[in-house]
C-alpha cells in the first residue's frame, strides 16, 4: 500500500482526538482486574487496541470494541500465557504482566515486540517486580512469573519507566499493604491510570509527582471511565496546520498536557489558543520553532512528539538541535528527509537541522511516528509525494489520512 499526497494545501476544520492510545492500553489491561465490567469510551480503533482486545480473549475473558465503545471483563479468565503470535505484534503487550500477577498469581510474557526505535528493555520491569517478591525467570523468549510470594514493598526506579511504574502500580494495588515507587514516571497517561485505578476502588496517592504511594484493596470493581485525549494525535494535527496553514479546532480532553509542546513553537507567524478541551489554532504556513529541543521524561519534551518537531525544523528557518535522550535510534526520518532536500548532521544522540522547504518526494514510512511525520513533511511540500508502507500509522492514529482529508488535504490509497 502507497499513499499518494499532494501538498501545499491550507487545512482548515475540526477535529475530535479520542481516547490517548498511552492511556487506554494500561487501562484495557488494568480492567481485568475487576470484578464486573468495565467500560472505556471515546476509544479509537487501532490494530495496538484490537490487539490487547484480543489478548484478553485468549485467556479467557471477555472484551469488544464497538464503535468508540470498549466493553471488557475478567471474570472467566483461566489461563496467565500471553501467546508468542500476540506479544511480539506490539510492545503493549508487557502491560499483562502486572494485572496477571495480580488476578493468576502466574504469568508468562514472550518478549515483546513494536516499532524498531531502539532497544527499550524491560529489565527495569523486571526489577521493581522483583522488589515486590515476584519470583521472575528470564528464558531464551519469554518471562515466566510467580507472584505466590509477592508483598508490599520500596522500588527505587533507576529511570521514571512510564510502562514499568504502570505495571507495578497494577500489582501493588493488589497487594497488601503500602508499596511506595520512588523516581516514578509523571507522564499524564501515568496519572490517567492511576485515576482509573482510584476510580475502580484502589487507593494510589502521589500521581504527577515522582513518588507514588500505594496501599493495596482486596477489590476492585468495573467503572465507566473515558481516557484522556491523545497528546501525541494533537499535535500532529497541529503541526500539519502550521505547516500548511490555515485554521483548525481540536477538541478533546487535554488539560494541560501540550503546554510544552506549543512552547516550543514561535507565535511569529501563529496564534494558538488552548483551553481544557479545546485548543484553536490560526497560521499563515510559515514556521518558526525553538532552536533547541531536547526529549526526555515528563515534563521534558515528549520522544513520540520527536520526529514530528524534526519536521517542523526542517521546515522552519535557521539551524535547529534535536537531541533525543529516551530512544537511541529515533532519527531513522532523517534520512527519508533528506532525500527530500533537508539537511542535517548527527552528533550521537543529537542532529543539528537546517530549515528550508522540502521538495516533494517518496518516502518509506520507517515506523508509526516518524510515518506521521513524512505525512506531515509531505503535506507541507508544494507537488505530489508518496509514502510507502504507511500501515505503521494505523498503529497509533486512528485513521489519520481520512483526519487529513477532513480538513482540506488531498491523500489518497494505491
Amino acid at each position: 500500500m502507497k499513499y499518494i499526497i499532494r501538498g501545499g494545501m491550507p487545512l482548515s476544520g475540526t477535529v475530535n482526538i479520542p481516547a490517548a492510545k498511552n492511556a487506554l492500553l494500561p487501562m484495557i489491561a488494568a480492567s481485568i482486574m475487576a470484578e464486573g465490567q468495565t467500560t472505556l469510551r471515546n476509544c479509537p480503533t487501532l490494530k495496538d487496541v484490537s490487539l490487547m482486545l484480543e489478548i484478553i480473549g485468549s485467556l479467557g475473558g471477555f472484551a469488544r470494541q464497538k464503535s468508540d465503545e470498549i466493553r471488557i471483563s475478567g471474570a472467566g479468565i483461566n489461563a496467565q500465557e500471553v501467546e508468542c503470535d500476540m506479544a511480539r505484534k506490539m510492545r503493549s503487550s508487557i502491560f499483562y504482566l502486572g494485572p496477571l500477577l495480580a488476578v493468576r498469581k502466574k504469568a508468562t510474557i514472550y518478549y515483546p515486540g513494536g516499532c524498531r526505535i531502539g532497544a527499550r528493555p524491560i529489565d527495569i520491569h523486571i526489577t521493581g517486580f522483583r522488589a515486590l517478591g515476584v519470583d521472575i525467570r528470564q528464558e531464551e523468549q519469554c518471562l515466566i512469573a510467580d507472584a505466590a510470594e509477592a508483598h508490599s514493598g520500596n522500588v527505587y526506579l533507576r529511570y521514571p519507566s512510564v510502562g514499568a511504574t504502570e505495571n507495578l502500580v497494577m500489582l501493588a494495588c493488589k497487594l497488601q499493604g503500602k508499596t511506595m515507587i520512588y523516581n516514578a514516571a509523571r507522564e499524564p497517561e501515568v496519572v490517567d491510570l492511576c485515576d482509573f485505578i482510584n476510580k475502580m476502588g484502589g487507593n494510589v496517592k502521589g500521581q504527577g509527582s515522582d513518588v507514588l504511594e500505594i496501599v493495596g484493596v482486596d477489590r476492585l470493581r468495573g467503572v465507566d471511565y473515558a481516557p484522556i485525549g491523545d497528546r501525541i494525535s494533537a499535535g500532529t494535527y497541529a503541526a500539519g496546520t502550521l505547516l500548511c496553514g490555515g485554521e483548525l479546532e481540536l477538541r478533546g480532553k487535554f488539560g494541560n498536557n501540550l503546554t510544552n509542546f506549543f512552547g516550543k513553537i514561535s507565535d511569529t507567524y501563529c496564534n494558538i489558543i488552548q483551553n481544557d478541551d479545546i485548543i484553536r489554532i490560526y497560521a499563515d504556513g510559515r514556521v518558526r520553532v525553538s532552536d533547541y529541543v531536547s526529549t526526555g521524561a515528563y515534563p521534558e519534551f515528549a520522544t513520540d512528539l520527536q520526529p514530528i518537531m524534526g519536521v517542523l525544523m526542517a521546515n522552519g528557518m535557521g539551524d535547529h538541535l534535536l537531541v533525543e535522550n529516551v530512544f537511541e535510534d529515533r532519527f531513522g526520518y532523517l534520512d527519508e528527509l533528506k532525500k527530500a532536500g533537508c539537511y542535517f548532521r548527527l552528533f550521537g544522540r543529537a542532529a543539528l537541522i537546517t530549515g528550508g522547504r522540502l521538495d516533494p518526494c517518496d518516502y518509506v514510512c520507517p515506523d508509526l511516528r516518524a510515518g506521521a511525520a513524512l505525512m506531515l513533511a509531505a503535506l507541507a511540500s508544494n507537488g505530489v509525494s508518496t509514502l510507502s508502507d504507511p500501515g505503521f500509522i494505523d498503529r497509533g492514529y486512528e485513521d489519520l489520512r481520512g483526519g487529513f482529508n477532513s480538513l482540506g488535504a488531498d491523500i489518497a490509497i494505491t
